[in-house]
């Protein structure tokens, strides 16, 4: 917030945000700022998620996203578990696919569910079942759990959309179906990570529109935000 009343761009890691004050003095910041907030979401630089963009019909087409995350166990004590320091796996690590299903379905959020294993309402579990609805139509599940096998793959995406799919394995391969002609597309992991800081440090040296929409950006924190919500109250959580 200081940076951006400097007028001073601004690369934060997710999350860009763990409560609702804060992220409402993020967009009270950046309202006069002649600087530019852009967030670690390094998965919309994947090569891979730029071909699935490509691959796709057109926004006003709604979709049908699937993300399983197997991110695995971490222990209770590890600052990423702590819901005032790191805000939870969910908020630290979760945003990252709640952002990818905004870039992938075109759409921003509309409203939010989710549930978590066992019976109580833990906001700090890491083993959640998230769906989102979005402005488009389309709807985004997203299963983050941590009680898996490291044997399988850790993150796999699926999108069906008019009569095609696409399958992502682990930023590794991708293969379609539904296509007259597809060849599937495999290579070293890819992340994004190095294309996300090649693309942000030529944006702001040339100017220009932020790579990352700031509506984005913001929806999709709050988004996450209504996840834990959501949690807590077993009901669906309508963003403003």
């Amino acid at each position: 917030m200081d940076a951006l009343k400097a007028n001073k761009h601004v690369f934060v890691e997710k999350p860009l945000a763990i409560s609702r004050e804060q992220l409402a003095n993020v967009v009270s910041a950046n309202k006069n700022s002649k600087g530019s907030v852009m967030v670690g979401y390094n998965r919309r630089f994947s090569s891979f998620t730029k071909q699935i963009k490509a691959k796709l019909i057109e926004a006003s087409v709604p979709l049908n996203l699937v993300m399983t995350i197997n991110a695995g166990a971490i222990p209770n004590s590890h600052w990423t578990q702590d819901m005032n320091v790191g805000g939870g796996r969910i908020l630290g690590e979760g945003c990252h696919f709640i952002d990818l299903a905004i870039h992938l379905t075109g759409s921003l959020v509309e409203s939010v569910s989710a549930s978590h294993l066992g019976n109580d309402t833990d906001i700090a579990s890491d083993n959640v079942m998230i769906t989102l609805k979005h402005r488009n139509g389309s709807q985004t599940s997203i299963n983050y759990l941590a009680n898996g096998s490291k044997m399988y793959s850790k993150e796999r995406i699926e999108i069906y959309q008019n009569g095609r799919t696409l399958v992502l394995d682990n930023w590794r391969l991708l293969s379609g179906f539904g296509y007259k002609r597809f060849t599937k597309l495999k290579g070293r992991q890819d992340k994004g990570h190095a294309e996300q800081f090649k693309e942000w440090t030529a944006s702001v040296k040339k100017g220009g529109q932020p790579l990352i929409p700031f509506d984005e950006l913001i929806n999709g924190t709050s988004a996450t935000l209504a996840v834990l919500e959501s949690i807590a109250s077993m009901t669906w959580v309508r963003l403003g």
